[in-house]
């Protein structure tokens, strides 16, 4: 089960890749964080599970290593820990100030 869910995880993570506009490619672009964390919590697994020894386990974990670590590198520059590309405003005067209001009804 653990080897099913690593290779849905490494096909969801590849299907990006694929150019194409098809909503069945395009929705794996979204959800990176939560693939990233099963893709950790299914290498845990297979690490507890399964003998690394093993030439398959190893080609399973490297790439669900490979995978999490794009997935990571993917999110990073969403995170607190990526520098800020904006430059914050000390102050404002009235007359430079605009105010929006926006309303989904």
């Amino acid at each position: 089960m653990l080897i099913l869910a690593g290779v849905l995880l490494l096909l969801a993570t590849a299907l990006p890749f694929i150019r194409s506009n098809e909503w069945w490619v395009r929705i794996w672009d979204f959800p990176r964080a939560q693939i990233l964390v099963l893709l950790l919590l299914v290498g845990a697994g297979m690490l507890a599970v399964f003998p690394i020894r093993k030439p398959f386990t190893a080609l399973v974990l490297t790439a669900l290593g490979i995978a999490a670590v794009y997935q990571a590198w993917r999110i990073y520059p969403y995170t607190p820990l990526h520098e800020v590309e904006a430059i914050q405003v000390r102050s404002c005067d009235d007359a430079s100030r605009l105010s929006i209001l926006v309303a989904n009804c």
